[in-house]
């Protein structure tokens, strides 16, 4: 199948139409969607969805014996914006920022809050026990080598938004059958391939022929540009994995607490699998040692091998930008609380 013809509609966030924040049993109402009719599980939607995603990853068959090509939400962005740039940013060390300890320890004490554990006098102090808990070694090793004014940064913040939310999120019963930061994986071309995600929060499950599956993928940060199509990659996932389309899925943004969640359908599903059929592709194709392709786009400057690229430079003239050196790209790690690299 040709993915590169087939019209997809881009994504967009809803916007808010609520100036305050939902709060307590708001929430929960929210989450469990009471009041809205809940669609029929399509017994066919998952195999029509495989089906596309393993035409996609048919030549991965040919790579040699050992090797997986790891697809997640993030390198089906980067694959699909310039495989050049995909290529020469693999194996590239990236310096965990004070935006990703923070979306850490915040992850930790949402855990916290929503399973009725109460927060102490700092949730910073709460989510680096927790971590200690859970053997992060890796965080509270970054935390260790912070200094004081870095450590003061990330207490102001994980203070100010840990407290609000303790303020805003209830405590899940038992009977919403929630589950934190799950790992969602399919396996494609006899496992040489595998998508893998891990949302931050996963509620309820089909109820008989119905569907009933929340899935929240929580931002530490701002609204951003994609957001929502991140939240779409876990319900692929877990719509393949379990058979079945969840209810609904969306974001939970901790700077302001608001909750945008979308009712999941057949066709925007299909949609989302198709761009995930051409990111699979150009992986595998890539994977197998295809020459990568060159698209020059707005983040051309920020590519590693931006100096002698031409189609990039001469882009990024032809929009007027200064190419003079510029500092690394944050990678947006204060978008989410576990970014899938």
């Amino acid at each position: 199948m040709d993915f590169e013809r087939v019209t997809v509609t881009p994504m967009r966030d809803t916007p808010y139409v609520d100036a305050k924040p939902p709060e307590g049993e708001e929430i929960l109402s929210i989450l469990r969607a009471v009041g809205h009719e809940r669609a029929l599980v399509d017994p066919d939607l998952t195999a029509r969805l495989t089906d596309l995603l393993e035409a996609a990853a048919i030549r991965a068959t040919a790579l040699p014996d050992g090797v997986v090509v790891r697809v997640t939400k993030r390198a089906v962005k980067d694959v699909l914006r310039c495989e050049a740039d995909f290529v020469a940013s693999l194996g590239l060390e990236q310096a965990a920022s004070i935006f990703a300890i923070r979306g850490q320890l915040l992850d930790y004490v949402f855990g916290h809050v929503v399973t009725e554990s109460p927060l102490g006098v700092s949730p910073t102090n709460d989510g680096l026990s927790a971590a200690a808990a859970a053997c992060d070694d890796q965080l509270l090793q970054i935390w260790e080598l912070l200094t004081d004014e870095e450590r003061d940064d990330v207490r102001y913040v994980v203070d100010r938004l840990g407290a609000a939310l303790a303020q805003r999120w209830p405590a899940l019963p038992v009977n919403a059958r929630f589950r934190l930061q799950e790992t969602l994986r399919v396996e494609l071309a006899g496992g040489r391939v595998g998508l893998t995600g891990r949302v931050d929060i996963v509620l309820g499950q089909p109820t008989g022929e119905r569907v009933g599956t929340t899935l929240v993928d929580v931002k530490a940060g701002k609204r951003g540009y994609g957001d929502v199509d991140d939240a779409w990659w876990y319900a692929l996932l877990e719509t393949i994995r379990h058979r079945a389309q969840p209810l609904q899925v969306g974001n939970y943004y901790l700077a302001d607490g608001h909750l945008s969640l979308q009712q999941v359908t057949a066709e925007i599903l299909y949609e989302r699998t198709v761009v995930t059929a051409r990111a699979v592709e150009r992986l595998v194709s890539l994977a197998l040692g295809d020459k990568p392709t060159i698209t020059p786009n707005d983040l051309c400057q920020w590519c590693p091998v931006f100096e002698d690229c031409g189609p990039g430079r001469a882009f990024a003239e032809a929009q007027g930008a200064d190419l003079a050196p510029r500092p690394e790209l944050d990678d947006h790690a204060e978008e989410g609380l576990n970014d899938d690299f």
